[in-house]
């Protein structure tokens, strides 16, 4: 199959439950996020740190999930950008505002302190990587800091 023009149908046979993708990366996004629904996935928006939410206002409404990209897109290891979480916090009050309620997912050097900042906006999806399942050069096995992340996560949680 050739992928270049329609990237996203590479992944639809597959038949993932939901694609995320860059509102840069999508020359028509209502159209492709109308193409993902009649496949039966669920579109979700991506946002990068630099993009403003304004980009993504007028497909609020149209998708299952939004991913906030708390680093740039790129590589491992990156320092979690704080002013992403003013953003998240803009995010809830406009999705609350609409009365809307999409998935809110979090990416990018997620690990239990990044979480703590975000008890008060606590998004429903946390996105695990390099900086938290494989840095730090303790002896935690890989099941322990999956459970000491998913212990915080809880303990925030169980504030709502």
């Amino acid at each position: 199959m050739k992928c270049r023009k329609n990237t996203w149908k590479c992944f639809a046979f597959l038949k993932p439950e939901t694609i995320s993708f860059h509102i840069e990366a999508a020359a028509n996004p209502i159209l492709l996020i109308h193409r993902l629904k009649n496949y039966g996935i669920k579109p979700s928006l991506a946002l990068n740190p630099a993009t403003p939410i304004e980009d993504i206002l007028p497909y609020l409404a149209e998708v299952d999930q939004i991913l906030l990209m708390t680093v740039p897109t790129g590589f491992a290891g990156q320092a979690f950008r704080k002013e992403t979480l003013e953003k998240l916090c803009e995010l809830k009050n406009i999705l609350a505002q609409r009365n809307l309620h999409p998935l809110i997912e979090v990416d990018g050097n997620i690990n239990t302190q990044t979480i703590s900042w975000m008890k008060e906006v606590m998004p429903d999806i946390f996105v695990l990587g390099t900086s938290a399942l494989f840095q730090g050069g303790d002896a935690n096995s890989y099941q322990e800091r999956i459970r000491t992340v998913r212990q915080a996560v809880n303990a925030y949680k169980s504030d709502f």
